[in-house]
This record gives C-alpha cells, structure tokens and sequence, in this order.
C-alpha cells in the first residue's frame, strides 16, 4: 500500500487512484475549466436566474394588465385573463385596490384589432374592451369607431371561452343551447388537455361545466350530467364543496349551488334546495343559483 500522499495505490486487481489522487485530478479538472472559461462578461446571462435561494412569481395583475409594451394577439388572452382575475378580486370584495388604468392597452385594441383576420385573434382583445366599458366610469369608457364595435359584437355573439367568461363575472345571461354549450366543453376540455390552453381563472372554466350539467338534468340526461360535473372537480380539484354537490346529485338530491359565489371564489355556494331560478340574475352583478331537479 502506497503512502497516505500518493496518487495510487496498489490493490489486488491493479493500480488504482488513492484519494489523494483523486482530490488532484478534481483540482486539475476545476483549474483547467476556469482556465479555458470565456474571459468578461456575458451581456445576454441571466445572473440572477442562477442564484440560490430565489423563487420567480408572476405579478399580481394589478401591476401589468394596464403595460402595453408585452400586449399583442399572442397575449391578449393573458390580458383577459389579468383583467378578470383583478375584477373577480374586487366584486368579491376581497380587494379594494380600484380601477387600473389600461388606456396604453386599449389605444392599443383600437389600433390593432381591425387589422387581424382571425376571429380567434380578436376575441380576447373584444373581451377585455367589453368588461373595461362595462365595468369603468362612463367618462374613462372608450368610444369605439362603428366598424369596430360591430366587429367584436359579432365575435362575442357566437359561443366561445371570452364570451362565457364575460357572461358569468358580469352576470350576463347565458343563452345558447344545450348542444352549443356541449360542444364549448368538450372543445375546451380537449384544449386544457393540451400544452397551451388560454389562461382563465380556474372557477369560469368550471363554471361551463356545472352550468352545462344543470341544462342536461333538466333534459334528464343524468349521466352526461355528472360528466360535467366530474370536469368540474378536476378543474379545481379538492374543492370540498363542489365535491359534495356532485355526490349529492349522484345520490338523486336537490342541492343548489349559487353560481355567482362560485364564480367570485367565495367559499360558501351550496345550499338547500329551493325554487331557484336558473338563469343568471344581471341586476347584482353575478351569477344566480343553479339547481339539480
């Protein structure tokens, strides 16, 4: 056996490196690595991404949905979906930040939503100009040039995600049939599976769900019903509540969920059965209460 500062010692099956050894050729490896590394400062290395101890978040919505320097077609939708995030913050209450200011992003919608072919294209940007001048004071209301306001009229009438998503943080009424709204699930359950789906706060996806469910008991189809209501829970999964309610739809019960307090995130929207209207009621705001008889 070689002495303790060896670089080898002899074993039975051959000469091997000692630890010794090893900690040397570490330290050459190391010192050679720096030697050869590229000498100055990279302009393009993010430094900070790789320091220890640091989370990245996204900022609350508040503090970019009014930045115009990221808005275009291809993030309008997470605008849309900033947007109604803040507002279901301040309908529930739960903030009292107040308006923001996104004139730079609506001069913006009026510059550029004309000139995109697709409705596909335009419908976030038609969603954010519709809950801006439905929710803002009349005289911070943008007064939109004729062709455009019947452009994005014409993109909201047909069913999609913005126009639903509008429809329940607004209370607006929601009446398409039963097959259109089945179609608007199924698409948008298939999109949610795949890798980049649109942003929308998770409760007004849900909400399609529960909504579509209540239309398919009434025309007693059951089972597609707790089909949507399984959607439902696995949109928000481990919501205790909603939970429940399917397993009480399941059992034949007569639950009733309020679906403008779903909608706002509040945690109490089941109640007793009642004669509950379906539609939703557009004098509060919200949403009203969906039953399952």
């Amino acid at each position: 056996m070689a002495g303790d500062r060896a670089d080898t010692a002899l074993l039975d099956t051959g000469i091997v490196l000692s630890l010794e050894g090893l900690s040397r050729l570490s330290r050459h490896v190391v010192r050679r690595f720096v030697e050869r590394a590229p000498q100055g400062v990279d302009s393009t290395f993010n430094y900070r991404s790789a320091l220890p101890g640091i989370m990245p978040g996204r900022w609350a919505a508040q503090y970019w949905i009014g930045r115009a320097e990221g808005f275009n077609r291809d993030t309008a939708a997470e605008y849309f979906d900033g947007m109604l995030t803040y507002l279901i913050e301040g309908l529930s209450k739960r903030s009292e930040t107040g308006l923001v200011d996104m004139s730079p992003v609506l001069e913006s919608i009026e510059g550029t939503a004309l000139g995109l072919s697709k409705r596909e294209d335009r419908l976030a940007m038609a969603g954010i100009m519709t809950v801006w001048n439905t929710v803002a004071p009349p005289d911070r209301r943008r007064r939109l040039k004729p062709k455009l306001a019947k452009r994005f009229e014409a993109d909201l009438a047909e069913p999609s995600m913005v126009s639903f998503a509008i429809g329940m943080v607004l209370g607006r009424p929601i009446e398409w049939s039963t097959e259109d709204m089945q179609l608007l699930s199924d698409a948008r359950w298939k999109e949610r599976l795949g890798n980049k789906p649109a942003p929308l706060p998770m409760r007004v996806d849900a909400a399609l769900h529960i909504l579509l469910a209540d239309r398919l008991l009434h025309e007693g189809s059951k089972t597609k019903a707790l089909g949507e209501l399984g959607r439902a829970v696995e949109t928000v999964p481990g919501l205790a509540p909603l939970i429940e309610f399917e397993q009480a739809i399941e059992r034949g019960e007569d639950p009733v969920l309020n679906l403008g307090r779903f909608v706002l995130g509040e945690a109490e929207f089941i109640g007793a059965a009642s004669t509950a209207s379906h539609r939703p009621e557009s004098d509060e705001g919200q949403p009203g209460e969906v039953r399952s008889d």
